[in-house]
Parts: structure tokens; C-alpha cells; sequence
């Protein structure tokens, strides 16, 4: 029998904190803080679990579905996940 690594813990508090990185952005701080744990070495099939106030917010799922995602909101329309898509440099010298 294996012992289960233990899952990473997301906590919310005026913005995302977890494993010593925080992501303070309006919307999609988990989603940023995901990128950032995977940028730091963290295993992308870590399961994560994303808390407030000690509540469960999110089913827990892999670090890399969160890293995949972002919110994005309008005026006619609520708060979505959406796939993420880094920044294209489309700045030319």
C-alpha cells in the first residue's frame, strides 16, 4: 500500500496563497497561483484543494486543470473559466 501524497492547499484571502507564492490578481488568483506552483516545480498532477474561511470552495482537481484555466468576465456576462493563453510578444523593434 502507498501512502497518498498530501494534496496542495490553496487558501483565500485577499488573493491566493500557497506553498509560500501568492497570485493577488481580481480575477483568476488560483489560476495564476497554479502557474506560478508549476513554474516553482511542483508536480502538475498534484491534486489541489482551494479553501476560504476554511470551506471547501472547488472540487479538488489537478494543479495542471487550474493552470489550464482563467476567469474572464464582462458586463454581459458572468464570471467564466476559460482557457488560458499566455501574452503573445507581438512587439517588433
Amino acid at each position: 500500500m502507498t501512502d497518498k501524497p498530501s494534496p496542495i492547499i490553496i487558501t483565500l484571502d485577499n488573493g491566493a496563497h500557497a506553498c509560500g507564492l501568492s497570485s493577488s490578481s481580481r480575477t483568476g488568483s488560483v489560476c495564476n497561483l497554479s502557474r506560478q506552483l508549476i513554474d516553482a516545480g511542483h508536480d502538475p498532477e498534484a491534486i489541489v484543494e482551494v479553501y476560504r474561511d476554511g470551506t471547501l470552495c472547488f472540487r479538488p482537481c489537478k494543479l495542471k486543470r487550474w493552470a489550464e484555466v482563467t476567469v474572464s468576465e464582462n458586463d454581459r456576462r458572468s464570471a467564466s473559466f476559460i482557457k488560458w493563453q499566455p501574452f503573445q510578444n507581438t512587439l517588433r523593434a
